[in-house]
């Protein structure tokens, strides 16, 4: 793809790293990509899962700068709280001090209980007994 052309498309769009809605009030993202369903927009899977490696990564620091020890996780409890940090962000996970705790002794019961003693496990049910059962390691 040539530059100077991409450059051009770059200046007259211009770059927003969130939604916004555009001069026809559609919503509209980067670079000027339409993302309104009214108006057919959106994203491919190829990246949707573009992003989603990303945004994994992202999860998978988190969990590492918040958690010593994470690589000597199991698979199963590692992969639970990176699917946590995913969804709450690095933020939201720094306010379950009482299941941070708990991982630092080392006690992975009192960890997945306290993770299901929040309004995040009210709100995503399913999900969260789920992350639960692989912190008990079951």
């Amino acid at each position: 793809m040539d530059d100077d052309l991409l450059n051009l498309i770059r200046k007259h769009e211009g770059f927003r790293a969130s939604a916004y809605r555009d001069t026809r009030g559609y919503l509209t993202i980067g670079y000027g990509r339409l993302i309104d369903a009214r108006r057919g927009g959106g994203i491919t899977r190829q990246e949707a899962e573009f992003l989603l490696a990303g945004d994994t990564k992202r999860a998978e620091a988190t969990v590492r700068a918040l958690y010593h020890g994470a690589d000597g996780f199991t698979a199963a409890r590692y992969n639970a709280l990176v699917s946590m940090a995913f969804n709450l962000g690095r933020g939201g996970m720094r306010r379950f001090t009482n299941m941070s705790a708990a991982i630092a002794c080392n006690d992975w019961e009192l960890a997945a209980d306290e993770a299901l003693n929040s309004v995040w496990a009210r709100q995503v049910p399913a999900r969260a007994h789920e992350i639960a059962r692989a912190l008990r390691g079951s």
